[in-house]
């Protein structure tokens, strides 16, 4: 590999000089006095000791930029994005790269030669624009500088040049080389590698692509194969990166990877999505503000070391802070005030609702608010950067801070250039990256592409994908520079659809070449089966080629009697089969602590009558959500003004105002009005004209409900009581009301906001909870004779008597509650079809099995 005294330069595009380096050492070849130089690297070597300044140079990445600065000014292009900016910009010094004099008028003649005419006009107006830019601003994009090196550097008889066969060129690098050394010397990367003794090929047709990934796995721990002898070769990664990262941590396999990891394996990707859904389509309210903070992959320690709240507070906040709707906008500080300004009153009250507990409550969730606003303020990438949780584990995180890096540089860059803190556009593109790019490491698997692997050589290699539908692929287009456009600059340009795919069978073709001069033992292998697409998958026709190459006088039958297969219902899919045998030590099954039954036993609790109601309607339900105390959905509609939680609170309240009080009907309806004006200041609407309408009908129920009110004596509101019933039930609850009617009588009055009226009168079944609070009431010895409920929408009241017989009814019911309890048996009450409304809605339905769906309808 040395030339005398003289540095050998290898002119090789996209070859990882460091990757190659190193495998050539692993081969015992010396690679010393040589470098491996792209275009770019090569004219700023050959500049530079030519005395030739060139001055500011900009990276692809800044040359999207200054495209999309001007490209929707352009009619024809008007509704591009800027992925279509990049796009055009990859294209562009693809076809630039074909042109090796004359670059602006071979490109404006050429394009007027093709068949869209339109759209080579608009093309050639985008050209002309972007050099004007980079003329203003004093900058060369790569090309310029290739081409400026063509032009003005001076041949080097000190250093020998050559190039690679793997690497083809395009003629303006051709050019360039030519420059630089007289003349090209091609060599191929059989020339640097020791050649071995030739080896057979293996085939293998796996079931899907994951038992593809455990063929490879069992087959390196069968052969007790050392990790780092080893490589993965994907045709495509897109499906297979994903599934790998997967397999290696359930197994435990040291793998890194040439090719990085999908950005949407991190923390930061999930909590980009949860922001971006928080921010566009969830009105920044409560259900969305709940998905962002309390996702895993959100650091929720840095949270609340920040606002100074306690984790057991954290989900109350957040349905407080999202009725705020805080984004971080200047409206903020309007909506924090007048937030402000409500507590503050709620404060001087100083009724039972606002203990000393509830008031330092209530300062902590406004300071916090008053932080989670601030965060908001600061910016999606400072946001990204301070909550996205890194995870662990060494690979893991690795992921998470490479996203997190990846995504901030990225909107930073976006936000400067675009002068907007707007990332619609880019929004999409942040999720197509791969992040956390890996050297080859001792002691780990590696993975990478078909290219990567000519530089990352290793005895036994592993190629994946190589079904029909996934290699080489088909012919696609560039829809901005059809074939018939690059042809007209160039008849064999290796930027054509078919000379695309052809260049990915040649890689294939080198990879196999190579490792074979070089004694590695390869295997090809496809999935059979696309799961995704529920569909068969033939293997690739490049894997009989390369079989028949070897074997000319076989056929198809002899290529499919060597294939190693894998069926669907074989043993063999078994994923604990020889890698759990191997990597025993690494997976951990861990047994659940067992949780007994709480010390306190479930008949010594306090149940509230809405609890007991529940019970009644479903043993089941009730299980799920008094005794487990399982989760309900909290499903909190953004565009309601006044969801029927806070209508009820807030109409209880004001009822509970006028209790025993003479007040008239026009000082009642403007203490509601106050009231309803500081609710919207706790829960923010999307849209005033909806604030308006239902301010209108929240007054008319109120007016409804004073019209309505008898005005009775009231004996007392919202107290809490509680009794013990003989069956052992304890009850306990708050009676909206216990009045004197104008007969003497006490009775209950519950009070409802509903639209639809769901009791009957004198049916205790549903009219239990009323009839149970009779009994609190009457155990601490008022005597009650009735019930009532009020709903205050339609001026309609339900009664029902607290008699003998509801009396009787009411134990015998309380007693098969407390059997229930005792047994701990909690049976799906069977309704007829017609009633299985209440299933339809049950956020248990799928743990308890009796609903089925609309097939029961």
């Amino acid at each position: 590999m040395k030339s005398g005294m003289k540095e050998t330069v290898i002119l090789a595009p996209h070859c990882k000089q460091r990757e190659l380096f190193r495998t050539l050492a692993r081969f015992g070849k010396d690679h010393f006095g040589v470098r491996v130089m792209d275009a770019g690297e090569l004219s700023k070597t050959l500049l530079l000791r030519s005395s030739v300044s060139y001055g500011k140079l900009i990276a692809l990445k800044e040359e999207t930029y200054l495209y999309d600065s001007f490209l929707r000014d352009i009619p024809y292009f008007r509704l591009s994005s800027f992925q279509d900016s990049r796009h055009i910009a990859v294209s562009f010094h693809q076809l630039r790269s074909l042109i090796l004099q004359d670059e602006e008028k071979t490109i404006s003649d050429k394009l007027k030669e093709g068949v869209f005419l339109e759209k080579n006009e608009a093309l050639t107006e985008v050209y002309e624009r972007y050099n004007r830019l980079k003329k203003e601003a004093g900058v060369l994009d790569e090309i310029d500088l290739i081409r400026l090196a063509v032009e003005k550097a001076e041949k080097r008889k000190d250093i020998s040049f050559k190039s690679l066969k793997e690497y083809p060129l395009t003629p303006l690098e051709e050019a360039l080389l030519k420059k630089a050394s007289g003349d090209r010397e091609e060599i191929s990367l059989r020339d640097l590698y020791p050649k071995g003794e030739e080896r057979e090929f293996s085939y293998h047709q796996a079931y899907d692509i994951s038992d593809e990934i455990r063929e490879v796995l069992e087959d390196i721990y069968q052969k007790n194969i050392p990790f780092d002898e080893c490589l993965i070769a994907l045709s495509s990664s897109s499906d297979y990166l994903p599934l790998l990262y997967d397999t290696a941590v359930l197994y435990d396999v040291p793998l890194s990877s040439g090719l990085g990891w999908p950005v949407t394996l991190s923390s930061a990707a999930g909590l980009l999505k949860r922001y971006d859904d928080h921010a566009r389509y969830g009105f920044h309210a409560v259900e969305s503000l709940k998905r962002l903070v309390l996702f895993e992959g959100f650091d929720k320690s840095v949270f609340l070391e920040k606002t100074g709240l306690e984790e057991r507070e954290l989900e109350d906040f957040l349905k407080a802070a999202g009725q705020l709707r805080l984004d971080g906008s200047d409206h903020d500080k309007k909506t924090l005030k007048a937030y402000r300004g409500v507590l503050d009153k709620n404060h001087q009250k100083g009724d039972k609702a606002n203990t000393q507990k509830q008031i330092e409550k209530d300062e902590r969730f406004y300071q916090a608010a008053l932080i989670l606003s601030e965060e908001f303020s600061k910016g999606l990438p400072y946001f990204l950067d301070t909550y996205t949780l890194r995870r662990q584990s060494e690979r893991a995180g690795r992921i998470d801070e490479g996203a997190v890096r990846a995504f901030t540089e990225e909107l930073e860059r976006y936000f400067y250039e675009k002068k907007s803190d707007d990332y619609s556009d880019i929004f999409e593109l942040l999720f197509r990256n791969n992040v956390a790019k890996e050297d080859e490491t001792p002691g780990r698997l590696f993975v990478t592409d078909i290219p990567g692997a000519l530089t990352s050589l290793r005895k036994h290699i592993y190629i994946l994908g190589l079904s029909a539908d996934r290699f080489p692929g088909k012919a696609k287009e560039d829809p901005y520079f059809l074939d018939d456009d690059l042809s007209l600059f160039y008849e064999k340009a290796m930027f054509l659809s078919e000379e695309k795919i052809q260049r990915k069978k040649e890689e294939l073709y080198d990879l196999l070449s190579l490792g074979r001069h070089s004694s590695c033992e390869i295997t090809l292998s496809y999935p059979s089966y696309d799961i995704a697409a529920i569909k068969g998958a033939n293997p690739s026709s490049i894997l009989f080629e390369i079989y028949q190459k070897d074997h000319p006088e076989a056929d198809m039958d002899a290529f499919t009697n060597v294939l190693k297969k894998t069926g669907f219902f074989s043993a063999d899919l078994d994923p604990l089969r020889e890698i759990g045998k191997k990597g025993e030590d690494h997976i951990l099954l861990v047994t659940p602590e067992k949780k007994g039954v709480e010390e306190k036993a479930i008949t010594k609790r306090k149940f509230s009558p809405s609890a007991i109601e529940d019970y009644f309607a479903c043993p089941k339900q009730f299980y799920y959500k008094r005794i487990l105390r399982l989760e309900e959905k909290e499903d909190d509609d953004v565009l309601k003004v006044l969801p029927a939680d806070i209508l009820g609170t807030l109409a209880h309240a004001l009822m509970e105002e006028i209790a025993g009080k003479d007040i008239d009907r026009t000082d009642f309806l403007n203490l509601c009005k106050e009231a309803f004006e500081d609710a919207m200041k706790q829960r923010v609407p999307v849209f005033e004209e909806d604030r308006k309408a239902e301010e209108k009908r929240f007054l008319q129920m109120m007016r409804r409900a004073y019209d309505a009110d008898p005005h009775n004596e009231v004996l007392s509101a919202e107290e809490k009581l509680s009794a013990r019933h003989p069956s052992g039930i304890i009850i306990e609850g708050f009676p909206d009301r216990v009045e004197r009617n104008r007969s003497g009588q006490a009775i209950i009055a519950d009070f409802k906001t509903g639209r639809k009226i769901h009791h009957v009168d004198d049916d205790i079944l549903t009219c239990l909870q009323v009839i149970l609070y009779a009994y609190i009431l009457e155990s601490s010895g008022t005597d009650i004779k009735a019930c009532v409920y009020r709903y205050l929408r339609h001026s309609r009241n339900v009664t029902i008597q607290y008699d003998e017989e509801n009396k009787r009814v009411l134990g015998e019911m309380l007693e098969g509650m407390e059997k229930a309890l005792e047994a701990n048996e909690f049976p799906c009450i069977e309704k007829p079809d017609v009633n299985k409304e209440p299933c339809r809605y049950c956020d248990y339905q799928n743990l308890c099995g009796l609903w089925k769906g609309e097939e029961d309808e």
